[in-house]
């Protein structure tokens, strides 16, 4: 069985937790990754990625993190095997 994680950032950005709040904090792209688990934190083989443009300060950290949210169950749906 292979194991896949739905991440909400555009890796290899922003791995590990709080993945939405670094990409504001650090300046880099935003989006949505499903991959697979190796033994590292999100380093394993990308699968399917989505960027995602967000209009900067006027956008809040909840709604983005909700729009990611989102993002990622349509992705992960939309390319279900």
């Amino acid at each position: 069985m292979t194991l896949r994680d739905l991440h909400i950032s555009l890796l290899p950005y922003n791995r590990g937790a709080d993945p939405n709040a670094w990409s504001f904090l650090e300046n880099t792209p935003k989006g949505v990754s499903i991959h697979l688990i190796d033994p590292c934190v999100d380093t394993g083989q990308l699968l399917i990625q989505k960027e995602v443009i967000f209009e900067e300060g006027s956008e809040t950290l909840g709604h983005t993190y909700s729009f990611l949210q989102q993002e990622i169950i349509a992705l992960f749906c939309e390319h279900w095997e």
